[in-house]
């Protein structure tokens, strides 16, 4: 039996696993910036203007859209660079690989379409 094609597999689901814990990360601190002001917004506390301006710089969603296109950018050119980097045994593979990263890259353009396009002032 060929296990050739276990690496890139194996390769894929490490990458989509730490996608995914980086996502749930920025979900919780999002959630926990979220509960924090709702507490002192529900005790009457006055918040000070550079925790206002931190936590409107943090859901800013231009900012957001731009982040995640710098990050699927970063993982489309990484997997690029692993496809051309590594020795396979036969094209195919590195071929195989190489059409993968469009996936990551076409996320990378729409999010910064999305940041550039999606958000302008009137």
């Amino acid at each position: 039996m060929n296990y050739d094609i276990l690496v890139p597999i194996t390769l894929l689901a490490i990458i989509f696993l730490v996608i995914r814990l980086f996502i749930d990360m920025q979900t919780k601190s999002t959630k926990a910036k979220l509960d924090t002001l709702a507490i002192a917004i529900e005790a009457n506390k006055e918040l000070p203007p550079d925790l206002w301006d931190k936590f409107l710089r943090s859901v800013d969603p231009k900012r957001n859209d731009y982040r995640k296109a710098i990050l699927f950018g970063v993982i489309a050119s990484s997997l690029l660079l692993l496809a051309w980097l590594v020795p396979f045994q036969d094209n195919q593979a590195r071929y195989a690989l190489s059409y993968v990263c469009i996936i990551p890259a076409v996320f990378s353009v729409v999010y910064f379409a999305f940041g550039y396009f999606g958000y302008q002032k009137e």
